[in-house]
């Protein structure tokens, strides 16, 4: 009977292991990736449609770039990595990171205020953010 619980207890151990660093990590890690492209967006709009930054500034604004070219890419890994159930998910409540990403590269490419904010329109609704 007691080897009949340790196998039970190890078969346990072994099904928690897998649900967590399979299932549960990359969802973790796809809804991380989603903050840090509100606050990348955040910080990169502090700099956007100023023409008249000093070299300080203008480095703020290539940090800003620059982060949301790594957003775009992380979100796409992330989503790469994702388990079946949870694209699902994300399709029923029309969430598209695969547009999301377009719209931060495109966002990171522009230069003119009214198409940065267009890219960013298509980024935050395509993860379902808030358009404040």
């Amino acid at each position: 009977m007691n080897f009949a619980k340790i196998l039970l207890a190890i078969a346990v151990g072994i099904g928690g292991y897998l649900a967590t660093n399979f299932w549960m990590a990359p969802v973790l890690k796809y809804v991380q990736a989603k903050k840090k492209v509100v606050k990348d967006i955040t910080y990169y709009g502090n700099v956007l449609g100023n023409d008249n930054l000093n070299e300080a500034g203008q480095e703020h604004r290539r940090q800003g770039r620059d982060a949301i070219r790594e957003d775009a890419a992380e979100l796409l890994s992330c989503y790469s990595l994702l388990p079946w159930w949870y694209r699902k998910y994300l399709d029923i409540v029309n969430e598209d990171p695969k547009d999301a990403t377009k719209g931060l590269i495109g966002l990171s490419n522009s230069d003119d205020f009214n198409t940065s904010m267009q890219f960013t329109k298509q980024a935050t609704k395509a993860l379902r953010l808030r358009e404040d």
